[in-house]
């Protein structure tokens, strides 16, 4: 990973971190091993982050109604 990645990254979280006392939801799916511009792995980031919303969705059920 490059310097100017590692600044991106720092800087996309620092705004992140933010607003998250704001949301109701914060979903932080595993994807730590891929780059900040990693353009290759999209279907595996996506799989990744919809099984971390799955698992927010079951574990706070009583917000849901399906």
């Amino acid at each position: 990973m490059g310097q100017e990645e590692k600044v991106g990254i720092a800087l996309s979280e620092g705004a992140a971190r933010k607003y998250e006392d704001l949301a109701d939801i914060v979903i932080e799916p595993e994807v730590g091993d891929f780059g900040f511009f990693d353009l290759t792995h999209g279907s595996e980031i996506i799989k990744r982050g919809k099984e971390a919303t799955f698992k927010i969705i079951i574990d706070n059920n009583r917000y849901y109604s399906f």
